[in-house]
């Protein structure tokens, strides 16, 4: 709602209104209160079409430093830590090419530069990476859209690349290789990836104290400068195998703080992204094994394909998995080709 008001007795008339997030005052450039009154019913009127820039206020032109700032403490203050870090280092990524190439402005971020940005990129990433590049600066440049920055984000139509839906599983001997050539800190990861299909980022942030041996039951939570995907806590359960390797490795002390994580040996606090780490080591792991295009994610993927192959509902492998969307599951569900004739041969009228 848009409001008229006088600074001064006799002086001009302004009008007070909220836009975009931003509390907007503006003079109308008259001492007629009927004139300042037929500026305010344009402003309402604006304001209920959703026009941009009620009163003409077009954005200034904005350095590319200053809004890249302004948005990495945006995402400090509302995404998790590992999304902010995830954040950090692409942002520093675009900003160090738009300023090998003179950009400056907002205004001078075009859809063929973006194509030029897309050659660099896949220099040295995939086409997956590319798109979270890509994804991260359309969100960005929407944000300057609604903080009334630029008028509209010019890279709204620039596509993804195609991506084709390739899941990597690993199989039994694959498995035996990698257990094979981990020492004791690598056969724990393994343990915990695959029996409970613990993201990067879990793991890494797990403590000893997450662990109950007692309700067999691991608990992902926020602490520290970790926020679990989706802000939401969680519990994992612990199957009878994994609770035997627990309860062997678990630490004898009472004071668990001194020990308080479980893979504190990999902890690289420096890095940009920190829980890269496990990453790194678990690639020279697969390596060593002779396991070829392996990631530790794919243990995560290999835990849901092998609950998808023992009949587990998918449902149930959504809980699993703590996926927010049964769609993330789906990729799972053709792992199982037998179960729709499974279900359609227990029919009976």
């Amino acid at each position: 709602m848009a409001t008229l008001f006088q600074i001064k007795p006799g002086g001009n008339w302004y009008i007070n209104f909220r836009h975009n997030g931003r509390q907007i005052k503006k003079s109308t450039g008259t001492t007629n209160k009927k004139l300042a009154e037929i500026k305010l019913k344009e402003i309402e009127l604006q304001l209920f079409k959703g026009e941009q820039y009620p009163l003409g206020e077009k954005p200034v032109h904005t350095g590319i430093g200053e809004f890249f700032r302004r948005y990495t403490e945006f995402s400090n203050a509302t995404k998790s830590a590992a999304t902010h870090l995830s954040d950090n280092y692409r942002i520093k990524q675009i900003q160090n090419y738009f300023a090998r190439k003179g950009i400056r402005n907002l205004k001078e971020i075009t859809p063929g530069e973006i194509q030029l940005f897309q050659a660099f990129i896949l220099i040295d990433h995939n086409a997956r990476s590319y798109n979270n590049f890509l994804n991260l600066l359309k969100s960005m440049l929407n944000k300057g859209v609604e903080w009334g920055l630029i008028e509209n984000n010019p890279i709204k139509n620039c596509k993804p690349l195609k991506i084709p839906k390739k899941v990597r599983f690993f199989t039994k001997e694959e498995i035996e290789r990698l257990y094979a050539h981990a020492d004791r800190d690598m056969k724990l990861l393994l343990d915990l990836a695959l029996y409970a299909g613990m993201r990067r980022s879990e793991l890494y942030f797990l403590r000893w104290k997450d662990i109950d041996l007692k309700q067999r039951l691991i608990h992902i939570r926020p602490h520290g400068d970790f926020t679990p995907k989706n802000r939401k806590s969680a519990t994992v359960p612990i199957n009878s195998k994994l609770l035997r390797i627990l309860e062997a490795t678990y630490p004898r002390t009472k004071d668990l703080d001194d020990l308080q994580y479980v893979f504190h040996k990999y902890h690289r606090p420096n890095w940009l992204d920190p829980t890269h780490s496990l990453s790194k080591h678990f690639s020279y792991l697969a390596k060593k094994a002779g396991v070829e295009n392996a990631g530790l994610h794919d243990c995560r993927h290999t835990f849901a394909g092998r609950l998808v192959q023992n009949g587990t509902p998918i449902l149930v492998v959504k809980e699993l998995l703590r996926h927010s969307d049964i769609q993330s599951t789906m990729i799972y569900a053709y792992l199982d080709p037998d179960q729709q004739r499974k279900a359609i041969e227990d029919l009976i009228y």
